[in-house]
């Protein structure tokens, strides 16, 4: 049922965007970027992570954290579900600023680090995730 979820959530992005309620598209936009992968429209799901790194917060808005939150974990599971473990322990921790954020993107670093077989990058990428998530 894929196909589905996808038409969906499509539907409640073009209803978020439509009304003007920034930031709302962003719990539909989650969903599309795991459903295009469990599908194969890489690039689709691709164009999202890439969507999100774009959008800005605006005043007011009761979605920065979401926002926050996307910009982190949209590219953890695009990058770790396709296994581009290269591209996963290169995220940059830069791209949130909440430390559960930031810490999401030190676990997807440690996973693709060790699944590179490099013990070193996965232990300290571990231990920035484990400092990181205990602020």
């Amino acid at each position: 049922m894929w196909q589905d979820d996808i038409n969906a959530n499509l539907a409640s992005v073009a209803a978020a965007e439509a009304s003007g309620s920034f930031g709302h598209e962003l719990h539909a936009m989650d969903f599309l970027n795991y459903a295009y992968v469990q599908v194969g429209e890489d690039d689709k799901a691709k164009a999202i992570v890439t969507k999100v790194q774009t959008m800005e917060p605006r005043a007011g808005h009761d979605m920065h954290e979401y926002l926050d939150m996307a910009r982190a974990g949209f590219p953890a599971t695009y990058e770790i579900e396709l296994r581009h473990w290269k591209n996963a322990a290169s995220l940059d921790p830069k791209m949130a600023t909440k430390p559960e954020n930031v810490a999401m993107i030190y676990w997807a670093r440690a996973v693709g680090s060790g699944h590179l077989r490099d013990a070193g990058a996965a232990k300290e990428n571990f231990a920035h995730y484990e400092r990181w998530w205990k602020r």
